[in-house]
């Protein structure tokens, strides 16, 4: 059936909202108490641990140097290379497609969000919270450049054949998802539109996240967490922290990002694309879709293009839920949940959210 369709959130069309992030060269890449639960994650997953996987973390340093070198901005005077023709335009299509399902979250009764972050926390966790808000758009480019990272520099690698020495072995419909966005990244650099790549890029994404045997050998975003986390391990004396403390000039990834941040993103924006696929996949009438639109379309998110904060507060929405379309819509978006967003193991965010919970947990006790 056709699913929901919701209204453009304010500022979603034409130029995404650009921003020169403020970036800290004084940063640590990660907290020392962090260090042990790092590793032992790491162990846990089976990938990359200190003093093991030498060749796989060699090949991907030497990767990510030669990916940042061939798609770095181009000096003055000269013209950009197809290599940074394909990186921006995936940054300004996921910039685009991720920022207006940000704001179309935020329409989103609180019980619907709630089941978002009930799945890796608690059950009294509160509704989900998108980074939609003006305010919060440096943390949202923040965020976002964790997952154009991830998808511009597999796209680099697939095309020079170098994923597996990296360790990664995809299988066959997540290799044909990023063989198909690599096709349509050239297609939209010489058109000049950007903007149809987000849809091949949120279906590579979206199959990974659904991945029901995920292993940070066979997974993307496992994958990359692993290259996050090994990164950040990696101290100044080793001299090998390229993905973390790379020249700034030149990596895509901010290096003033903590590592807990990091890993943040990862379940962030998987609840935010989650959410999206739930509400296009709604089975039942047409009628069910027809009143859950018309509830979410008449939402005022205007607030979102305010300056600052206050965001409003969850009491002063009146939808109570209790109809039986959003009934079916709930119980449809919690097993969408419990399916992909941290309680069902052998899934990638199972795995990145029992990350998050001891980052957490360390950051509040120190």
């Amino acid at each position: 059936m056709e699913g929901v369709r919701m209204a453009s959130a304010a500022g979603e069309a034409g130029a995404p909202c650009m921003i020169r992030l403020n970036v800290r060269h004084d940063v640590p890449a990660i907290r020392f108490e962090e260090r042990p639960l790092c590793d032992g994650w790491l162990r846990s997953v089976g990938f990359l641990v200190p003093g093991r996987d030498g060749d796989e973390w060699d090949a991907i340093k030497k990767n990510w140097l030669g990916f940042l070198t061939a798609t770095r901005p181009p000096e003055r005077g000269t013209g950009q290379t197809a290599e940074r023709r394909g990186r921006r335009a995936i940054q300004v299509a996921f910039w685009n497609g991720a920022d207006g399902l940000e704001a179309l979250a935020e329409r989103w009764p609180a019980p619907a969000r709630r089941m978002l972050t009930q799945t890796a926390e608690e059950p009294h966790a509160p509704p989900f919270e998108s980074l939609g808000p003006k305010w919060l758009l440096d943390r949202r480019r923040r965020f976002q450049s964790m997952w154009t990272g991830l998808v511009c520099f597999l796209a680099y690698s697939a095309q020079h054949g170098t994923l597996e020495a990296m360790g990664l072995s995809l299988d066959q419909a997540r290799t044909n998802d990023l063989l198909n966005l690599i096709q349509e990244v050239a297609t939209a650099s010489a058109s000049g539109n950007p903007n149809p790549l987000f849809a091949p890029t949120l279906a590579f994404l979206l199959g990974s996240i659904a991945d029901k045997e995920a292993t940070a050998r066979t997974n993307a975003i496992l994958w990359w967490t692993a290259v996050l986390v090994r990164s950040a391990l990696a101290s100044d004396d080793e001299g090998d922290d390229f993905i973390s403390r790379g020249a700034f000039a030149a990596n895509i990834v901010p290096i003033d990002t903590p590592l807990h941040d990091r890993v943040e993103s990862m379940l962030h924006y998987s609840r935010v694309f989650v959410l999206h696929q739930a509400s296009n996949l709604l089975p039942g009438l047409p009628g069910f879709a027809n009143e859950i639109q018309g509830d979410l379309n008449a939402v005022d998110i205007a607030w979102l293009n305010n300056d600052s904060g206050p965001r409003p507060t969850d009491c002063c929405d009146g939808r109570t839920c209790t109809s039986v379309a959003w009934r079916a819509m709930l119980a449809h978006l919690r097993s969408e949940a419990d399916n992909a967003l941290g309680s069902t193991v052998g899934t990638p965010m199972y795995e990145v959210a029992q990350l998050l919970a001891r980052l957490r947990e360390v950051r509040s006790r120190t």
